[in-house]
């Protein structure tokens, strides 16, 4: 089932800059939508685990890791944006949250990085 994000997003409106659902598309596909010119996001894979469905799709399905993370939402199902000095603050609002990683100056390629990623 798919969970309901706003009574989790509601305490931490405060301090949210952005919010991107990651559906289809998965993280590249959902997350540069939610972030101005000129900066990416560095998403660091090891600050979850991977639900063991999706390892067993990419297994059974012979899946290369840059389409799993390009179709499905690799168990994140929302990427919510703060301001470094309110990291602390947003982890404290949304229980479950952690944080996946940060937004960094970017004046040329992908608008995400840290994950496996298609030509």
């Amino acid at each position: 089932p798919h969970p309901a994000f706003a009574p989790v997003l509601k305490p931490a409106l405060p301090f949210l800059k952005g919010v991107a659902h990651i559906t289809g598309g998965g993280i590249p596909g959902n997350l540069p939508r939610t972030l101005p010119e000129g900066v990416a996001g560095r998403i660091d894979p090891s600050t979850w685990t991977l639900p063991g469905l999706f390892a067993l799709m990419q297994r059974d399905g012979g899946i290369e890791d840059a389409e799993m993370y390009r179709t499905f939402n690799m168990g994140v199902g929302m990427i919510a944006a703060v301001a470094p000095g309110d990291v602390d603050a947003a982890l404290a609002a949304m229980p479950g949250s952690w944080r996946i990683g940060d937004v960094v100056a970017r004046e040329d390629g992908p608008p995400v990085r840290g994950i496996p990623l298609a030509d």
